[in-house]
């Protein structure tokens, strides 16, 4: 009933967006695809769906000057707060020597990798992987007894956007 109700009032967004971005049971999703890639530590493919999402949805009006990281931060959260269940997220927790933006603890850490995801604004994805190596952010994911863990650094500056992966 809601989707209908989204699909009336405005069915440019419902098609190009909506479906898009979710999908439904029976096709695969640009979220659903950036994760699958995210958790397998496919940069180049995490990068291509996330610009992706970036392009068609973002404008630059939307970030507030003083908060980018925080818009930024907000969006990859409400990315991989669809992999609740499968893992537990955390944000802005500490671990190690300080504070990671988001974590995710695998419910099966034998089976699924831990990952890490540290978020700049204007600055480069190698200077989060720098932080992550400095502050030893994968303390936690390590106690948690992850055997894998994926630290990746998100870079934005406006509609760009740069990841990579340590």
């Amino acid at each position: 009933e809601l989707l209908q109700k989204l699909k009336n009032i405005d069915p440019y967004f419902f098609e190009k967006v909506v479906m898009e971005w979710f999908g439904s049971v029976d096709n695969e999703s640009i979220i659903r695809a950036l994760l699958q890639h995210l958790l397998k530590g496919h940069v180049e493919f995490v990068h291509y769906y996330l610009s992706n999402m970036i392009t068609q949805s973002f404008s630059i009006r939307d970030m507030k000057l003083p908060e980018r990281e925080s818009f930024y931060h907000g969006f990859l959260l409400g990315i991989v707060i669809c992999l609740e269940g499968r893992y537990a997220i955390k944000s802005n927790q500490e671990s190690g020597d300080g504070y990671y933006d988001i974590a995710l603890f695998p419910t099966d850490p034998a089976k699924d990798p831990g990952v890490l995801i540290e978020v700049k604004f204007k600055q480069s994805a190698q200077k989060a992987l720098d932080q992550i190596e400095k502050e030893n952010y994968r303390q936690a994911l390590a106690f948690h007894g992850c055997q894998k863990i994926l630290a990746y650094g998100f870079a934005f500056d406006g509609k760009d956007a740069e990841v990579k992966l340590l």
